[in-house]
């Protein structure tokens, strides 16, 4: 606790006194009591009792009294002094300070950078499991350490000195972070409340809003049991560089998924072979779109596992998966930074400590959109037509569909 002065003390008119609190407590204190005592030459002249309910951080408290209310008549020569206590509503002390009169002057105030309205932040819309971050500043324009205190809110995050002085000149930097995962369709609004020691701007707030849509359905660019894996089987170490998008695995073979012993119970029919107590090698590379997002990597394994895309570990090392083999038993989120337009290579380490083995992978991603056309043709009956769509990545070839042509001539296909 800080005594604050705004001058020198007037005797016989209203003085204002500021008590600049910081409560540690992540809750607030209901029934707090700031106790004063004013005190001239080692006598009592007045006590003046507040009780309040103290937020977490800082809270200025402005008290306004008069010398008229001492006991004795006012002498500005004696030994006087303002003695505050700050108590729970138990009356434990949990903090004190003491200021004699004739330091009493216009102290230099802590003032916050922050507008007067708050901040907002609209994030317009995103689709539900986006990640949605900001980074919020708030700066030290006074002429004393700022001390701030950043609220929580449930679906937001705050990274940053949630509790902390700024020094003069110096500012804070908080990233807030949204989760929309599990969030609810529909409108989001939360509220961030900041509170400062600054006496101008005590309290303020964090706005965010914005609009959750329903997540899009995730396109299966590599589904479980998949074809023309490149895989390798060890029982040593494994080929360094492996995961690389450089390394040749042109000696690999080559082989369908799923990969084990052939007693999974969720794939009996395993269509290739993978000995037990041994590390398996799977790379695939498979082809994205433009403007792709939130690329997952879902893995079933019998026992451990480790993630490749382009190189880079998503998996965070080797994961350990104890018990029977699941689709999705882990699943890895890839950065869109990592992935590109174009082919991208998924590397996969398989581990088996003994037992049956089992080891199957599935990416998906959004943001693809349904191949839609149309075909406009010269009528005539019973004519029918082959339409191909090549197809470029992993696996070229083509597509052929045969179509009854409508009595419009237009024949729809996806």
């Amino acid at each position: 606790m800080e005594v604050l002065t705004t001058g020198a003390v007037q005797a016989g008119a209203p003085n204002e006194t500021r008590f600049l609190i910081n409560s540690p407590h992540p809750d607030p204190i209901e029934n707090a009591h700031l106790y004063l005592n004013f005190v001239s030459d080692g006598v009592l002249q007045a006590e003046l009792p507040y009780t309040l309910t103290l937020q977490p951080g800082p809270t200025v408290y402005t008290v306004t009294w008069s010398t008229d209310t001492f006991s004795d008549t006012y002498d500005e020569n004696a030994d006087n002094i303002l003695i505050a206590f700050w108590t729970d509503a138990q009356e434990n002390i949990i903090d004190s300070a003491a200021r004699p009169f004739d330091t009493f002057q216009e102290d230099p105030a802590a003032t916050a950078g922050i507008p007067a309205t708050g901040q907002v932040w609209d994030f317009g819309s995103a689709a539900q499991g986006t990640l949605l971050q900001r980074r919020f500043y708030l700066s030290s324009l006074g002429f004393r350490d700022l001390l701030t205190y950043l609220g929580t809110v449930n679906g937001v995050s705050v990274d940053g000195p949630v509790s902390a002085p700024v020094a003069p000149a110096d500012l804070a930097v908080y990233t807030i972070t949204v989760d929309t995962l599990a969030l609810p369709v529909g409108p989001f609004s939360a509220t961030i409340p900041i509170r400062t020691s600054d006496p101008a701007y005590p309290e303020q707030t964090i706005l965010i809003q914005g609009i959750v849509t329903q997540a899009p359905n995730p396109q299966v660019v590599v589904p479980y049991l998949d074809s023309n894996y490149r895989y390798f089987i060890t029982t040593s170490a494994t080929p360094s560089g492996f995961e690389t998008t450089s390394f040749d695995d042109s000696t690999f073979n080559l082989g369908d998924a799923s990969f084990g012993t052939g007693n999974c119970p969720i794939e009996t029919n395993v269509k290739t072979v993978w000995p037990a107590n041994s590390k398996l090698i799977l790379r695939k590379w498979f082809n994205l779109p433009p403007n792709v997002s939130n690329v997952k990597v879902g893995i079933a394994v019998d026992n451990d596992v480790q993630v490749f895309v382009n190189g880079v570990d998503i998996s965070g090392g080797i994961r350990q998966h104890d018990g029977c083999a699941a689709n999705d038993s882990f699943v890895f989120s890839v950065p869109d930074t990592l992935v590109q337009e174009g082919n991208n290579l998924l590397a996969v380490l398989g581990i088996d400590r003994g037992g049956d083995s089992y080891l199957d992978a599935q990416v998906t991603v959004d943001g693809i959109e349904p191949l839609y056309s149309r075909l406009t043709a010269q009528i005539y009956d019973n004519v029918t037509f082959s339409l191909q769509a090549g197809q470029s990545g992993d696996a070229p070839g083509a597509l052929t569909f045969t179509v009854d042509v409508g009595a419009d001539g237009v024949v729809d296909w996806s």
